[in-house]
């Protein structure tokens, strides 16, 4: 069960990975080495609860302001821009 749960996670992590390069703006510069360290720190976040560490809570106190910035800078989630360079004019 533990590593079913783990790879629904790491399946999650893969899709919110893409969401997050897929964005226009992230691929500036300055919102790249963020946007890098969150996709990192969420991967070390899955697979230290995954081995039930004690400290696991530690990257999520790196992980939590990286959010908060990129969310506040604008380039947090790429998925609108993902779907909507999609035509669905037809429908």
């Amino acid at each position: 069960m533990k590593s079913k749960l783990l790879f629904f996670d790491l399946a999650i992590c893969a899709l919110w990975m893409l969401s997050m390069f897929g964005g226009r703006g992230s691929w500036a510069y300055a919102a790249l080495l963020f946007i890098v360290l969150e996709v990192l720190y969420r991967f070390v976040i899955s697979f230290s609860l995954a081995h039930k560490e004690k400290r696991a809570w530690l990257p999520l106190l790196i992980f939590v302001p990286l959010i908060v910035m990129s969310v506040y800078v604008g380039v947090y989630n790429g998925v609108g821009d993902i779907i909507g360079s999609a035509d669905f004019s037809g429908w």
